[in-house]
């Protein structure tokens, strides 16, 4: 089985990827989607996330960490510490803007 493959097959990715909507029926973007990546959140690198939401609008940032807190309370694990350090990062972020 190859690498893509087996990645699509993993419950990670399908609860990372899983179609969602918002309270107004509007299909909601997957966290990782506003970070510019094509792998979901517990494969993310905390310093790749830290590097890309530089260049993020406040919004998309507020949105994306909207979307990681679903995927993390759905994560159990490692998985569900992994988001959630992605989750700080991208509020570090947020922080080191209010001081800038």
């Amino acid at each position: 089985m190859s690498e893509e493959s087996s990645q699509l097959s993993t419950p990670d990715f399908l609860a990372d990827s899983a179609a969602a909507f918002d309270a107004w029926g509007q299909p909601r973007a997957n966290p990782h989607v506003f970070l510019g990546f094509d792998k979901p959140l517990s494969e993310l690198a905390v310093a790749d996330v830290l590097t890309i939401a530089r260049n993020l609008a406040v919004e998309d940032i507020h949105d994306c960490i909207h979307e990681a807190s679903t995927a993390h309370r759905d994560a159990t694990g490692d998985r569900q510490d992994h988001i959630g350090f992605i989750i700080g990062a991208l509020r570090a972020e947020l922080t080191r803007r209010d001081w800038v």
